[in-house]
């Protein structure tokens, strides 16, 4: 059976049938058409159903991609007192158990960063070492900007309120911070593992540090990969007070002098066990940076933290 043709019907201007879905199609025409969408009229509600829609956080995007990824190997969900956070596990793959390294990375990434993090957490557990990732949580949000108009309003008063603000916001980070920490070194000694190493990546390096005198065990050594000095220099007080065991790790020429005022500041405080190296190559090249890393980190952990005991 052929195709069934459309109904035709005359059209007495030009006297030739036309099919009978013409007025149709170009009723469709006309919708879809920029003329069509320009009139169209808006929903009542649309600044309603706008402020309905909350866009998805980084964290949140982060944490739903890392649970698809590696839901049933090595995720593991921790507590803290902000509220679970998600954390990354290896158990070692070497027949000799050197210890964990506990590898925090920098504020607005996540546990399995491609550049620096993922590499170090995927090859260690090949040396001996567990491997435990976790991301910072999320920095404090700046002050209301109606607060500042009102505060600057009142002149130094007002400066006053919002350094309190920001000191007050800040000291919170560090206490979230402080109990990610913790709670990562309770789980990996919960699995017998006692022998920790703290490895600090980017700006997580100086608030991570200054929760060390509230830290519940002393680190076997601390790893710093271009870690941030802080405008207040609490990194650099951190690092006076405490000598101890460290690599400082840093890339290019812009590292060069906040890793030399990191090294002064580990000399006065006669930490002769402090050991500054500078690393060759881009580290957004992620294979090859990846390469000199382990060849870095790894060779020092095994030698000084995960030698003989």
């Amino acid at each position: 059976m052929g195709a069934r043709k459309l109904p035709a019907f005359p059209d007495s201007r030009n006297g030739f049938a036309m099919p009978a879905a013409y007025p149709l199609i170009c009723l469709l025409l006309w919708f879809i058409s920029p003329l069509g969408a320009a009139e169209e009229a808006p929903p009542a509600d649309a600044g309603q159903a706008a402020e309905r829609v909350t866009p998805e956080s980084a964290q949140t995007r982060f944490n739903r991609e890392l649970i698809t990824r590696y839901q049933g190997s090595d995720l593991v969900e921790l507590p803290s007192a902000e509220g679970n956070f998600i954390a990354l596990y290896q158990a070692r793959r070497s027949s000799r158990d050197r210890g964990g390294v506990i590898l925090l990375a920098a504020p607005g990434q996540h546990a399995d960063w491609p550049q620096l993090v993922a590499p170090l957490r995927d090859a260690l557990p090949d040396q001996g070492w567990h491997s435990l990732s976790l991301a910072p949580p999320p920095l404090p949000a700046p002050t209301p900007p109606e607060a500042a108009e009102t505060d600057s309003a009142s002149g130094e008063a007002g400066k006053s309120v919002e350094q309190s603000l920001r000191r007050e916001a800040q000291q919170a980070y560090q206490r979230w911070l402080g109990g990610r920490i913790n709670s990562a070194s309770e789980h990996l000694t919960s699995l017998g593992i006692s022998h920790q190493v703290l490895l600090l990546v980017g700006g997580s390096a100086a608030p991570a540090m200054a929760t060390l005198a509230e830290q519940k065990s002393p680190w076997a050594a601390l790893v710093l990969i271009n870690a941030e000095n802080d405008p207040e220099g609490n990194l650099i007080k951190q690092l006076e007070q405490f000598p101890t065991l460290t690599l400082d790790l840093h890339y290019g020429q812009q590292q060069q002098e906040p890793a030399s005022e990191r090294l002064a500041a580990a000399r006065r405080a006669n930490n002769n066990h402090y050991f500054s190296r500078p690393l060759e190559g881009p580290q957004n090249d992620t294979e090859a940076s990846g390469s000199r890393l382990l060849k870095a980190v790894g060779s020092w952990l095994n030698r000084y933290p995960g030698g003989p005991r």
